[in-house]
């Protein structure tokens, strides 16, 4: 009867427990009432005769202080499970009917093996309360009689009540486990959040960086172009006519090249850094006289490498026909070897010394870019009057 009532006990548990997830002291309440319940029957159902003692107040007290300790059983689970093993052991042995509080024991003992923080002190109280246990059932065994207290009755409550124990153990590591996973997750989406950002925060600078060669480079070369027809308007139709062509021409490319940065940025197009003709010419047209040179055997080198090599070479001729002056001269120089490129433009003009013109974002971006691949960039005025650019660029990059 007892082990009936039990079950349908621990049955309804598992019913309430999901509904009162949200209100603790709210289970733990029905829960205690559940135990009294089951107290209160187990006493009022048993007929045995091994109780020569009936029921009275001190045995109703005995019998409901455990119940009443399940409400403590989250806060303060060593004393709970203390007071109630107290109460029932000095139940059982004052020889009152029923099962007394087995069942508030059997939820405190699971509540123990959750909520004891200190293991080593939750190892000493399953220990203490295991021989506990035993010692009174033997007493039992040898005051009462077999024919009560049978060794398959105590075989079975010892049994019940270390699998109570087991299962709040596993409860517990199911909850450590759950709970890492879930501060792992988290740090992880932190981590993820964290880099999403930074790549989104590279990938504005990359674009800026995009945007600012394109429109400087073709500002420029419009600048000089409308400069250059100011000059022979009305004295050179001719002359006007290719300055307004070469105009029209930048513009084109520029609109171009500004659609497809994206793109550009995303496919790391292929740019061809020896030939660069349509790049050289858009500036001679301007005026800019540049000699190209190329030094050892041609190693081509991955499709980033090359798009960043156009894109020094172009902020660099940028920068001449800003600040070089109207006779400045541009070389620009290829080095190959088996594992680098070095790319080299001076000029024989002014220099941003001479204009009094402080470093602006072009120097940054070309120094941004190589540093990017691994690569460095040296900026400075040359020997003998002008200004150089020296970038080094690894041609084993991959990204």
């Amino acid at each position: 009867m007892h082990f009936v009532l039990l079950h349908y006990g621990m049955h309804l548990f598992r019913t309430f427990r999901q509904r009162f997830d949200e209100s603790p002291l709210a289970s733990d309440t029905a829960l205690a009432v559940l135990t009294a319940v089951f107290a209160l029957a187990s006493s009022a159902l048993d007929t045995s005769t091994a109780s020569i003692r009936p029921i009275d107040l001190l045995g109703l007290f005995l019998l409901l202080v455990p119940s009443l300790a399940v409400i403590f059983r989250r806060n303060m689970p060593m004393r709970a499970l203390t007071v109630a093993t107290g109460c029932g052991f000095s139940y059982w042995i004052a020889d009152y009917p029923g099962g007394g509080a087995y069942a508030a024991m059997l939820v405190l003992l699971y509540s123990a093996a959750i909520y004891i923080e200190n293991r080593k002190a939750a190892t000493l109280t399953i220990i203490s309360f295991t021989i506990a246990v035993f010692i009174v059932l033997l007493v039992g065994y040898f005051h009462v009689g077999e024919e009560e207290v049978t060794l398959s009755l105590i075989l079975v409550n010892m049994v019940g009540f270390q699998l109570a124990w087991l299962v709040g153990d596993s409860v517990r590591n199911r909850r450590n486990k759950i709970i890492k996973l879930e501060q792992e997750m988290m740090t992880a989406q932190t981590l993820q959040e964290a880099r999403t950002n930074q790549a989104i925060a590279q990938e504005r600078t990359r674009i800026a960086r995009e945007l600012h060669d394109i429109v400087a480079h073709s500002l420029s070369v419009v600048i000089v172009q409308a400069q250059a027809a100011q000059r022979v308007l009305g004295k050179d139709e001719e002359a006007v006519i290719e300055a307004l062509e070469a105009i029209e021409h930048t513009g084109r490319s520029s609109m171009a090249d500004i659609r497809s940065v994206v793109g550009y940025l995303r496919d790391n197009a292929s740019y061809d850094v020896e030939l660069l003709d349509d790049l050289y010419q858009s500036f001679e047209k301007a005026g800019l006289k540049i000699k190209v040179q190329i030094l050892g055997e041609k190693v081509e080198g991955p499709p980033l490498v090359n798009k960043t090599a156009y894109r020094i070479v172009q902020e660099a001729l940028t920068n001449v026909m800003k600040h070089g002056g109207p006779n400045a001269k541009a070389t620009v120089r290829f080095t190959y070897t088996s594992d680098s490129l070095t790319i080299r433009v001076e000029d024989t003009g002014r220099g941003l010394a001479a204009n009094k013109v402080p470093p602006g974002y072009g120097l940054l971006g070309m120094k941004e870019r190589a540093e990017a691949l691994g690569g460095s960039l040296a900026t400075g005025p040359r020997a003998g009057g002008g200004f150089f650019v020296k970038a080094s660029l690894p041609l084993s990059f991959s990204p």
